[in-house]
């Protein structure tokens, strides 16, 4: 059975998801979770929550998908440990360190692969399979076609989003929000600059977009797959994911209650898949998002689990930036972007059709229902945006009425002067808002679980109350009281069911009741009362049971009741986890000589094990070497001579083409012939993005490294890793595959990787700490505009490049695989960047396979401590050259390799000469700022 997964970033917000219908809820504690500033679970509050819901079937997945820093490595331990003992069904994870230690010391916890690790192709999916993951969460990006092949191709569960906010660059792969403010996106700490407006500038720095276009030209609708779900549930995906952790939990509520009732309908119809959409592989608007009610089946006939327009109305009132089916139907370019508006639009109210200036009244003509109390936001012709709260109402006989529906015209009070045909939006809902409160706020359970009891009273013998629960779980009560004559009031049907039907606030509800009953019987009610609450309790045990994963453990590694416990103990085991882990004041302390073996074998499946590790301190010849390697990054050839010819010691070539060129086996063949001349290092790069359909281009450059043999292949995803692998390449990791702590590196290592690139969010500190650490040689990027943003949307293809066939024929159909259809590729005839409020320009360049990079606005230079980098141990050192002319990347090159030359004094000497060199337009990154640390707050595990 599909799973509807639902966000819960309060208390408030997980009874609204489990009430209204989710089958699991995920949410965070107040450790490690990509929502860092939703109110989230403490310790107490997260067992609680656990409970609450297993109670009722619902199963809870925690959230530990950030990137851990190495000094927070023992509290994670802690947390995972927790996290197992008080019965979590699963921690979603980005971190593979994290994921690592999970293996090691909470290995009966499931582990669900976030959307932050960018899982977009089989090989990925396979990969996480093969390291035990029981779960992946896919990238956002990816069509329904490729969520069939994944789903076909692996044994584990896939997990898709289906409707909330998205974000406009692959997740996982954003450092805009982290290098622009310090917030990073990878510690759950986004500031969501995409949000914030911007303008497309040429080299010129003009505007090319004008009034053609919003500002907001990177805010992404907010996915809406209702009428996509029979396709989803048709591609065998395991569990359809609501996003929105910082909504509200009214926001919770309807949107659970609407994709329950549509899913629902799907799942009980017999009829044949929906085949929605107007092009190829069903691509295209579906027909029923628009205004039918009810679809038609493949069949011909009226397919009646088709959503209905109250259904997407409902979606539209609590909270829209317009919608989109983003890339499940195609690439949709322009249409995908709220480019106008990046906040919540609400729902058609109406039109104004007079305003009254001197009443200050507008009369409306309503499209939907209207109460007093409601918000609205009229869209002025000029001034933008009224809002207004609807004090009174008066209808169009003048009668004050506090509810108006469709078609009606009424008038309200208007302080602010609106013009007839303004549009009207109406942002709040009062009784939507009602409806949706009642399912956090009726203080008993409104998703009861049906019992069927049996109640047995004897003269003589205790009184017995049997309950079975829908599900099937049986637990049975008695009486410590014998039945007794009685004498004046025999106990009858109609009593025992009035006692036994007081269930109150227990999650259960009487279905059936069958009794056998002596004549002439007395029991007192407390006794029946007792016998009850007994049932229920062991009941509630029967239930919990089902989720106690120590039970499935061997004997030696069950947790031992305490003496004199009895029944089930999951709720004693809660408790117990919960104050021994809050009130710990022990560092678990990993000393430097635990360290496990490492087997170099293909993906080697992460070990389930008691033991702590810690990767060795790495071999003294890196340590304080003299010799820095200086690898220079380059996508073409006149790069790559201009490089060796000013002095790099190796040439990274290839992956992402900031020239949106091709980069086939003969391109690097011809790199390889070029470096080896030189008598220089060489090793090929890949692509960050690797769809199915790229993967035989990427496939055709393994083949080339396996044959021609380079120093080493840089990887960006863990199914490259794994490809690469299987070919008994040379493998190096590179920024996209994050790596910030020591048990990272220790889980490449044990993967047979050769050569780790530390995540540009680290401090020099940090990076010294870990390169102390590491049995691996580990590099650092020192140079070059970082990568802040990579995207399947192109602002470029979506704004300027579309044709007028394309228009006319509808943006947004055509191969997920290819760019903008039509698109005209303005990226190879000018640059372009998106200026922001501030008038900061962010350098836009685009790859062979049209994915959007967006750039720093400065680039990182650390010229002047390169000196650091070398006293600290790293092995290389890199700079990104692929954005740079070949002379201008020759000079680069020149001063970097001048400053390794010299010794420590010569360097002492010219240092303002060296800092000089670098103008004054550069950024030092993170490397002495460092990311935040949202961490802290969670020391209570």
């Amino acid at each position: 059975m599909i799973e509807l997964l639902a966000p819960a970033g309060s208390r408030e917000s997980l009874i609204a998801a489990v009430e209204a219908g989710a089958d699991a809820v995920y949410l965070a504690g107040s450790q490690f979770g990509a929502r860092a500033y939703a109110d989230n679970f403490d310790a107490d509050a997260l067992a609680d929550a656990i409970r609450f819901a297993h109670l009722r079937g619902v199963h809870i997945h925690v959230t530990v998908n950030t990137m851990v820093l190495d000094e927070e490595l023992d509290d994670v331990r802690r947390y995972l440990q927790f996290l197992e003992k008080v019965g979590a069904d699963a921690a979603l994870v980005q971190d593979l360190g994290v994921a690592k230690i999970a293996r090691e010391c909470a290995p009966n916890l499931p582990l669900h692969a976030s959307t932050q690790m960018t899982i977009h192709n089989v090989q990925g999916a396979r990969a996480m399979e093969a390291l035990g993951f029981s779960r992946v969460v896919l990238s956002r990006e990816l069509s329904l076609p490729e969520i069939r092949e994944i789903v076909a191709g692996t044994n584990t569960e896939v997990e898709t989003f289906t409707h909330g906010a998205l974000c406009v660059c692959y997740s996982g792969q954003c450092l805009m929000s982290s290098m622009i403010g310090g917030r990073s996106g990878n510690r759950g700490c986004c500031a969501q600059p995409c949000r914030l407006p911007y303008t497309l500038v040429d080299e010129k720095g003009e505007d090319v977009l004008g009034d053609t276009a919003g500002n907001f030209l990177l805010s992404p609708k907010d996915l809406n797959t209702l009428d996509l779900l029979p396709q989803l549930v048709d591609a065998g995906v395991s569990s359809l994911k609501i996003e929105g952790r910082m909504k509200k939990p009214e926001y919770v509520a309807t949107v659970v209650k609407t994709y329950r009732a549509v899913l629902d309908r799907i799942l009980s119809s017999h009829s044949a898949p929906l085949q929605v959409g107007g092009g190829p592989e069903g691509q295209g608007e579906s027909p029923a998002r628009q205004t039918n009610p009810h679809a038609v089946s493949s069949r011909g006939c009226v397919n009646e689990s088709a959503p209905t327009q109250e259904e997407h109305d409902r979606l539209a009132q609590i909270f829209n930036r317009d919608f989109t089916t983003a890339y499940l139907e195609g690439r949709p370019g322009r249409t995908m972007i709220s480019d106008r508006k990046p906040n919540n639009r609400g729902h058609l109210a109406g039109r104004i059709v007079s305003y009254d200036k001197a009443a200050r009244r507008a009369t409306l003509h309503l499209a939907s229902d209207l109460n007093v109390d409601d918000d609205l936001v009229i869209w002025v012709k000029v001034g933008g945006r009224v809002t207004s709260r609807v004090q009174d109402m008066q209808d169009a006989e003048g009668r004050t009425i506090d509810h108006a529906e469709a078609g009606q015209d009424v008038t309200i009070h208007m302080q602010n002067t609106v013009h007839p045909h303004d549009r009207v939006f109406r942002v709040y809902d009062v009784r939507l808002m009602a409806e949706a409160k009642r399912f956090y706020t009726s203080g008993a359970p409104i998703r009861r679980i049906p019992v069927d009891v049996a109640v047995t009273a004897r003269l003589g013998q205790p009184l017995t109350v049997s309950m079975t629960d829908a599900d099937g779980h049986h637990a049975e009560a008695a009486t410590e009281f014998l039945g007794e004559p009685a004498k004046k009031r025999p106990l009858t049907e109609e009593t025992v069911r009035k006692q036994i039907d007081r269930l109150g606030t227990s999650v259960f509800s009487l279905r059936a009741l069958e009794t056998a009953i002596d004549e002439n019987v007395m029991f007192p009610m407390s006794e029946i009362n007792k016998a009850r609450q007994k049932a229920v309790e062991l009941l509630e045990a029967a239930r919990l049971h089902d989720f106690d994963r120590s039970a499935n453990l061997p004997p030696s590694q069950r947790e031992v009741a305490p003496k004199g416990a009895e029944g089930v103990s999951q709720d004693g085991r809660m408790r117990s986890a919960t104050a021994s882990l809050r009130g710990a004041q022990k560092k678990l302390s990993v000393p430097r000589n635990q360290q496990s073996r490492i087997e170099t074998a293909h993906l080697v499946r992460l070990p389930q094990s008691a033991s702590l590790t810690a990767p060795s301190r790495r071999e003294p010849k890196f340590a304080g070497s003299p010799s820095l390697e200086l690898v220079v990054s380059t996508d073409t050839l006149d790069q790559t001579k201009s490089a060796l010819s000013a002095g790099a010691d190796a040439i990274l070539f290839g992956g992402d083409s900031y020239c949106h060129e091709a980069l086939g086996p003969q391109r690097y063949e011809d790199a390889l012939r070029l470096v080896r001349s030189e008598g220089k290092r060489i090793y090929f790069n890949t692509p960050r993005i690797v769809r199915s359909v790229h993967f035989p281009q990427v496939q055709a450059i393994l083949d080339a490294a396996q044959s021609l043999a380079p120093d080493g292949v840089y990887v960006q995803n863990i199914g490259i890793l794994s490809a690469s692998k299987s070919m008994g390449l040379p493998v190096c990791t590179d920024t996209a595959l994050v790596a910030a702590n020591r048990e990272t590196l220790a889980f490449f290592a044990s993967q047979g990787v050769e050569a780790v690139t530390l995540s540009p969010e680290l401090t020099l500190e940090q990076v010294r700490r870990l390169a102390d650490l590491s049995s691996l040689p580990l590099e650092c990027v020192v140079h070059g505009p970082l990568e802040l943003m990579v995207s399947e949307y192109c602002v470029l293809g979506s704004f300027l490049g579309t044709s007028e066939k394309a228009k006319s024929e509808g943006a947004g159909k055509g191969n997920p695989s290819s760019g903008v259809p039509g698109c005209t590729m303005p990226c190879v005839r000018g640059k372009y960047a998106l200026r922001d409020r501030k008038g900061i320009d962010f350098p836009i360049v685009c790859d062979q396979f049209c994915h959007m990079h967006i750039l720093n606005s400065r680039p990182l230079s650390m010229l002047p401590h390169l000196p650091a980098f070398r006293s600290a141990g790293i092995a290389r050192i890199r700079i990104d050259g692929r954005s740079y002319t070949p002379q201008a990347l020759a000079a680069i090159v020149h001063n970097y390799g001048r400053v390794l030359g010299m010794s420590e004094s010569a360097f002492a000497a010219v240092i303002d000469k060296i800092t000089a060199l670098e103008g004054k337009d550069f950024t030092r990154g993170h490397y002495f700022r460092g990311v935040g640390a949202p961490a802290e707050k969670g020391a209570q595990y």
